[in-house]
């Protein structure tokens, strides 16, 4: 399910609550929407269903190191 694209009122609201490259740890919420927990609670819902829906991440194999071992 593709989550739908943020219309541009709302690019100009997170741009001005936090400024600079986004963070992926953090979640703001329009101020708006402060007083309407359905809102709320409909978009956690659509994340956490896009989210269950990725494949499993696998980790990357690591790669040989190419530095030079110092001869002791």
């Amino acid at each position: 399910m593709p989550m739908p694209r943020p219309d541009e009122e709302i690019k100009q609201f997170f741009a001005a609550v936090m400024p600079g490259k986004p963070m992926k740890e953090y979640v703001t919420i329009p101020e708006q929407w402060h007083e309407a927990p359905d809102t709320i609670t409909a978009w956690i819902e659509k994340s956490l269903q896009w989210v269950a829906a990725m494949p499993e991440k696998v980790p990357a194999k690591k790669k040989p190191s190419t530095k030079k071992k110092k001869d002791v």
